[in-house]
């Protein structure tokens, strides 16, 4: 008898607390509080061939660091200065890939462009990437990629 009351007891409590942490957790909101907004940034270096051949981004916030990126992109100059105080690099490398489109336009959204499925795969394999200098934050660093499927070179 003495255990069906504890037991009663503890189903009791687990339901109170299941629904008090229900009701507050409605009360929190996944959403950012803010609204996006366009951050400025400056083009560092593009290319086509690095020795990077999977897809990754590098957020850079020291000189030592830059450094290393800079043989890896393979750069006959050396690295520009940077302020890392004020700014970070964002290195962002596509991989090994068969075709490079490069658009006038740039967002905050990593675009990947990949050929449709149907195309013929190319002999020739680049390994782009694209860095960029942007005003450092105490935010994390985060991205989304976003795959933009384009058509078969004719």
């Amino acid at each position: 008898m003495e255990n069906k009351i504890r037991i009663c007891g503890f189903v009791v409590t687990t339901i109170i607390v299941g629904v008090l942490i229900s009701f507050y957790s409605d009360n929190i909101s996944n959403e950012p509080s803010s609204t996006a907004v366009s951050v400025p940034f400056t083009k560092l270096a593009q290319g086509t061939q690095s020795i990077v051949s999977a897809r990754t981004n590098y957020l850079i916030t020291s000189t030592s660091e830059l450094e290393k990126l800079w043989k890896m992109i393979d750069a006959k100059e050396s690295p520009p200065a940077i302020d890392f105080t004020k700014n970070s690099v964002a290195a962002i490398f596509a991989g090994a890939v068969s075709k490079v489109e490069d658009t006038d336009v740039r967002t905050v959204i990593v675009a990947l462009a990949m050929p449709d499925g149907r195309c013929l795969p190319k002999n020739a394999t680049t390994t782009p990437y694209e860095l960029i200098t942007l005003p450092s934050t105490s935010l994390a660093f985060t991205h989304k990629d976003q795959t933009v499927v384009t058509a078969c070179e004719q």
